[in-house]
């Protein structure tokens, strides 16, 4: 099966849309039996190839986009290879495209866990299924690309209502269920590969900042150890995003808190590649724009910070779990 599924990738990426749209069903036939076979669905592997086929079957399906929104910073402006709008802002999404998105979307929570064991130290180890919620974060973003400019904002948004699924069962974040790893793994995977694409809106910007400044600080007490470090490490990569196809007066708002947030977790996250991450985030917006350079250029070391301490540097009660 995995063989089978590789090649029909390849004939979907390499193919004509006209052949994808011939042979629809037995793709869709595939991707049910994928699905709905215990056996099959436990394979991590099938299961990134399924999301991987569901999202080039989008993408054959979808005109080429004739205005491509990918841009970078260049003295305070974005500047972006556009070409004349044709026909595809008028052209008409196939429904098949929408029952394949919520599929995507669905992948985005993947979270079945293989347990391995270590018989000589008689240790467990869990295993996430990174690859699968990685390979749909991608997918969502590479269509959203090629959707027409009403539509592709609704993907975001799509993805960041996910944030609250598990939050109505929840006081905070620190109550939220285990299985909302997963969800929010996932939503900040397709938050930071639709941002890196340029395709964040500006009036989604506040809301998307909003959400990803708590997943900076997710984590989540699971017996004898906690949670949550791959979702720190996603909303590093988001805000990483955003400073490279952002401008800069968008960005201005949030300076001081996405300042402080990042040097807290650089500082004090237990995880070293988080707190790796975080760095390069924070070097990305020191060296992209300019609004964090005053900051940036504060004592980057824990000793030498001057007294009074300034208010961005000082851990809140949010931060808390990173002030050990």
């Amino acid at each position: 099966m995995i063989g089978y599924l590789q090649v029909i990738n390849e004939v979907v990426k390499n193919g004509s849309a006209d052949q994808v749209q011939v042979l629809e069903p037995t793709y869709l036939e595939t991707i049910g039996i994928v699905n709905e076979t215990t056996a099959l669905s436990r394979n991590t592997l099938l299961r990134k190839m399924r999301a991987k086929l569901m999202s080039r079957m989008v993408i054959r399906l979808l005109p080429t986009p004739k205005i491509r929104r990918r841009g970078r910073i260049l003295d305070d402006a974005i500047v972006f290879q556009q070409e004349e709008e044709g026909s595809h802002e008028e052209s008409e999404v196939p429904e098949i495209v929408e029952t394949l998105l919520q599929s995507l979307l669905d992948a985005l929570q993947d979270k079945v866990s293989r347990y391995f064991v270590n018989h000589s130290l008689d240790i467990h180890f869990r295993v996430k299924d990174t690859i699968v919620r990685w390979s749909a974060a991608k997918g969502l973003a590479r269509i959203a690309e090629r959707l027409p400019s009403d539509f592709a904002p609704q993907i975001l948004d799509s993805v960041m209502d996910m944030f609250s699924i598990h939050l109505t069962e929840a006081a905070n974040l620190g109550d939220l269920p285990a299985v909302a790893e997963a969800t929010w793994h996932g939503a900040a995977l397709a938050c930071a590969e639709i941002a890196r694409r340029g395709l964040v809106a500006s009036d989604q910007l506040p809301i998307l900042i909003g959400w990803i400044s708590k997943a900076l600080y997710f984590d989540l007490r699971k017996g004898s150890h906690s949670i949550g470090s791959n979702i720190r490490d996603a909303a590093a990569y988001v805000i990483w995003s955003l400073a490279r196809t952002q401008n800069v007066a968008s960005l201005q708002p949030y300076a001081t808190d996405l300042a402080r947030r990042l040097i807290t977790v650089a500082l004090f996250d237990r995880e070293p590649h988080i707190r790796r991450a975080a760095s390069a985030a924070f070097q990305e917006h020191v060296g992209r724009t300019v609004i964090i350079m005053k900051i940036g250029s504060v004592n980057a070391y824990l000793p030498r910070v001057p007294e009074p301490i300034p208010p961005w540097y000082r851990c809140t009660q949010e931060d808390r779990f990173l002030c050990h």
